[in-house]
């Protein structure tokens, strides 16, 4: 059966984008190369990167915790429906997610994430070439610009790093 979400409340467009964060996750591993976990904050940033949909950081509950909006952020509007390819405490683990002004709650936005692991999303990014098609511009591209461009990686001055996280 169909349900009602998936007749009525999303997009054709949003359900494609729903289509492809899923073949881009099935390709990505839950640990790095050096065997640390990937988290949500980069998966959201390499899918966001290869769909070009825009990061939110913020909070899933009481966890931090990063998504991607379906529509650009506009003031004054509702916000947009929700594609999050890395939920927290939930299965299927990519969701896309109704949006309102109070439903739902759970995903609160937050400051921008300072801890991006580059490194991460190079590999991550590198997993993802060849799942979908990319335009000229995307496979030419070296991951760490293009995340550089989309400002998913901050730029740090000269002899700072990042905070650490979990």
């Amino acid at each position: 059966m169909k349900g009602y979400s998936e007749t009525e409340v999303f997009s054709p467009e949003e359900k494609r984008y729903f289509a492809e964060a899923k073949k881009l996750v099935r390709h990505l591993p839950a640990r790095d190369s050096q065997d640390r976990w990937v988290r949500c904050h980069e998966v959201a940033r390499v899918v966001g990167a290869v769909l070009g949909l825009e990061v939110c950081d913020g909070h899933y509950g009481m966890c931090e915790h990063s998504w991607l909006w379906l529509s650009p952020l506009t003031p004054l509007s509702s916000p947009p429906n929700i594609l999050d390819p890395y939920v927290v405490g939930r299965l299927p683990s990519v969701q896309i997610v109704r949006s309102s002004t109070s439903c739902p709650y759970e995903y609160r936005r937050g400051d921008k994430r300072r801890d991006i692991r580059p490194s991460v999303l190079e590999e991550l990014y590198q997993r993802c070439r060849g799942t979908i098609h990319y335009d000229g511009s995307l496979a030419t591209m070296s991951p760490l610009v293009k995340f550089r461009s989309l400002r998913l990686v901050p730029e740090l001055p000269k002899g700072r790093s990042p905070k650490r996280g979990p």
